[in-house]
């Protein structure tokens, strides 16, 4: 089947070939004979018009392919009954989603400088927040970014929202709120001691909570709750050992599931958001990363091995189910990223996919210096690169 250029091609703003003199005029066009002749010289990426070209025709068909994939079930051998259809279009549309992630850019919108920290999508917003306590918004899938009065000159650590509330967590105890992305209200979290960084925070639906946590307050590591965003309650987080506090939070099913910061290993799980677990610390994991909801109560630890990423599953924070390491990352899973069912994770310049957070499979990253993936909408993912002025994203059309 010939790929004919979609008609989309002229304005759609995923797909501008750049500014490299052989691109030529116009900016947006099919490659020419020559340039598809000549498609991937060895030791060269792509050809940007080539790259894009494909990449958009071939994103048009998955889109087709998918919406009419029970009209064509009897190719595969079934009718269009079966419950196969929907099984054979979820993996054509996992397959396409895969290779868009791992195909990934770094983009430098204007932002004076500023380092982005963390990244959130409200809506069709995407919201920016920075190492300086600036956030930034945009409400064209990042082409143009407009600066907010934050309320915060503190690091900025992790957004989330209740769809009506977003709630911010920053460095020294701070918390700022918006009910739209440009006005923001700081809040006060509680938490005891000037230096306490904040570095989490997570909406529980079912218990109707916010739930942030962080650096040791001053025993235990400092979880914070609130139904609104705007009170919030100290609670006791429990672990033994060596005093560390919580880097990474994760909530669904009626539970929630706090990790620990840097080598120390413990897992604080909770049953209402409120009350807090004896901490366990998973056997064979070294350090761990993050953590992510799988869905039905079930959590995902990531974190490194004795050699390579290695995950665990834990459905009560008490017993523990050691994953299959992950192979080519010897430096660990660095992060992850929940997309419609499926658990994403980045390590070593490679990304993994996983359905039940225990077998992965590897994929591999166009970006190996590209910060973590973080936030997905707007038909990307996105992610903070942690340095000035670049953002992360995904080389997604808005098809997938």
């Amino acid at each position: 089947m010939a790929l004919t250029q979609p008609p989309s091609w002229a304005t759609d703003t995923n797909y501008d070939a750049g500014s490299d003199a052989w691109n030529g005029l116009p900016t947006k066009r099919a490659p020419s004979a020559g340039e598809g002749l000549k498609g991937k010289i060895p030791g060269e990426k792509f050809r940007a018009q080539v790259f894009n070209y494909l990449l958009n025709a071939i994103s048009a068909r998955i889109s087709t392919l998918i919406d009419h994939v029970e009209d064509t079930a009897s190719a595969f051998g079934f009718t269009a009954t079966d419950a196969n259809t929907d099984a054979l279009a979820e993996c054509i549309n996992a397959r396409a989603l895969a290779i868009a992630l791992a195909n990934t850019e770094v983009t430098t919108p204007s932002f004076g400088g500023a380092s982005p920290n963390a990244v959130h999508i409200f809506g069709t917003r995407l919201i920016v927040g920075f190492t300086s306590g600036a956030i930034y918004t945009s409400d064209d899938n990042g082409a143009t970014f407009t600066s907010r009065t934050s309320n915060t000159t503190k690091k900025i650590n992790a957004f989330a929202d209740n769809g009506t509330t977003i709630v911010a967590v920053c460095d020294d105890r701070e918390i700022v709120t918006s009910t739209d992305g440009a006005t923001w209200t700081a809040r006060t979290s509680n938490a005891a001691g000037a230096t306490i960084d904040i570095d989490c925070v997570v909406w529980d639906s079912t218990n109707a909570l916010f739930i942030a946590a962080g650096d040791i307050d001053p025993t235990y590591g400092y979880i914070g709750t609130s139904p609104d965003g705007t009170t919030w309650t100290k609670q006791t987080a429990h672990h033994s050992g060596t005093a560390v506090g919580f880097a990474r939070i994760a909530a669904g099913g009626g539970k929630a599931c706090a990790i620990s910061q840097g080598a120390g290993t413990f897992v604080s799980f909770s049953t209402n958001g409120t009350t807090w677990g004896a901490a366990v610390n998973p056997s064979g994991i070294t350090t761990h990363r993050d953590v992510l909801h799988v869905g039905g109560g079930v959590f995902a630890i990531l974190g490194t091995g004795t050699s390579n990423a290695l995950s665990a599953t834990t459905t009560d924070g008490a017993a523990f189910t050691l994953g299959t390491a992950a192979p080519s990352s010897s430096s660990g899973f660095v992060t992850g990223l929940v997309i419609d069912g499926a658990l994403w994770a980045l390590g070593s310049g490679y990304l993994y996919r996983s359905f039940d957070g225990l077998a992965w499979m590897k994929i591999a990253f166009r970006d190996t210096d590209a910060g973590p993936l973080s936030a997905y909408g707007l038909g990307r993912a996105w992610g903070a690169a942690g340095n000035a002025d670049e953002l992360v994203r995904s080389f997604a059309s808005g098809a997938l």
